[in-house]
């Protein structure tokens, strides 16, 4: 799975790297001062949060389906919670809806506790390679 999304340019730019566990994977980004969008604070870019959702979101359905392909984004909304701190994020998905052809999936990040996400998004994927 990790070599499926090092064929994700911007991915490999993030340096995520993916984590797993029984039934669930967890996306992993460190640092790195090139994603800092507001250096006053300093906070993580909101693009790239976004990027980081919709990875794990993606990645999450293809463990699922266990296929050979990145599943194709249909739609994706972001809700920016708190400010990205220059550390490590993590993020995790749940796929609430699969069908033959959709599927609906909602992720999160967060920085130092699952119970203060800093970030949450949900969107549709489609599941055919066409």
């Amino acid at each position: 799975m990790q070599s499926l999304l090092d064929a994700v340019p911007f991915a490999k730019f993030l340096s995520i790297e993916i984590e797993k566990t029984k039934n669930q994977i967890r996306s992993v980004m460190p640092f790195a001062t090139t994603i800092i969008g507001n250096t006053q604070l300093p906070a993580i870019h909101g693009g790239v949060l976004s990027a980081l959702l919709e990875i794990t979101a993606s990645i999450q359905l293809n463990f699922e389906t266990q296929e050979s392909y990145l599943p194709k984004n249909i739609d994706f909304s972001t809700a920016y919670l708190r400010s990205g701190r220059p550390k490590k994020t993590y993020g995790e998905a749940v796929v609430i809806r699969r069908g033959r052809r959709v599927a609906y999936i909602t992720a999160n990040l967060w920085q130092d506790s699952r119970d203060y996400p800093i970030a949450s998004g949900h969107g549709h994927f489609l599941l055919t390679k066409k």
